[in-house]
């Protein structure tokens, strides 16, 4: 070896594991089989944030509806294979390696729905905050740093860096992260309770919020619009219409600037 290895397991002292730089990219040497790259979780050890985590109907339908947009080339980025539509791209990676591919791709324009619930963290505020937090960040200054002009963030209705709620905090602590970064364009979409989600993403209180989301939705005025449910079919809409979106600035939208943006790509596309 030249000494510009990267060493991930010896036997008896000699490398068992190791990559190398080629080019523009890294290939892995190993002796190794695949049960020596895993074992089994002790008890001490917290359950990953991204195990058994589905990617949201939210970035899956957004995904959908982008791919068949013609004034984009879809490149979806993942842990694990989707299904996509034709024509779209799947970069497979795991999310360490996210930035490097996104410094590959050079988007123009990238569209962030990442998320966990306190749940799924085990109820850990570091195991939250490396998903909702330090991995948007990683991939947001990824595409800065790769050109990408526009930013388009899926946050939550509530988000205030002093917020009461851990949930809301950490968006909020993001929003005015990512507002710091520089994009040319940045979008925050702050919906309410999401309407159309698949059964098995849902917990309890949503489920039960859904039921009565036509009738809270019927109370909430003035100031407190804001927090009206929106379908999942709106809100992927909206983002497909604000990726479109030109005009330089950061633009923070709520309830009813959502429905507007979704409005506007329905009229441009001659839909009802």
């Amino acid at each position: 070896l030249g000494g510009a290895e990267t060493i991930y397991y010896t036997t008896d002292g000699w490398p068992a594991a190791f990559s190398q730089t080629v080019g523009r990219g890294k290939i892995v040497f190993t002796t190794l089989d695949g049960r020596a790259w895993y074992r089994p979780r002790l008890p001490r050890e917290r359950r990953s944030p991204f195990e058994n985590h589905p990617n949201t109907p939210v970035a899956i339908d957004a995904m959908e509806r982008l791919a068949g947009d013609p004034e984009f080339d879809l490149v979806a980025l993942a842990r694990r294979e989707v299904r996509l539509p034709s024509g779209a791209q799947m970069r497979l990676a795991d999310t360490s390696l996210w930035p490097e591919a996104i410094l590959q791709v050079k988007p123009d324009v990238v569209v962030c729905a990442l998320g966990t619930t306190w749940s799924k963290a085990g109820r850990d505020e570091d195991a939250f905050r490396e998903v909702d937090e330090r991995l948007v960040l990683s991939v947001a200054r990824a595409a800065k740093e790769a050109g990408t002009g526009h930013f388009v963030f899926v946050s939550s209705v509530g988000a205030d860096p002093l917020g009461k709620t851990l949930y809301l905090r950490v968006k909020g602590e993001v929003e005015r992260a990512l507002g710091k970064l520089g994009f040319k364009r940045l979008d925050i979409l702050r919906p309410g309770l999401l309407r159309g989600m698949r059964r098995g993403d849902l917990r309890f209180l949503e489920s039960l919020g859904i039921v009565l989301s036509p009738v809270l939705d019927l109370v909430m005025h003035a100031g407190r619009r804001k927090y009206r449910s929106i379908a999942v079919e709106r809100l992927v809409d909206a983002i497909v219409g604000l990726a479109r979106a030109k005009a330089g600035g950061r633009f923070v939208h709520e309830h009813d600037g959502l429905l507007f943006a979704a409005k506007r790509l329905t009229a441009a596309r001659g839909e009802h």
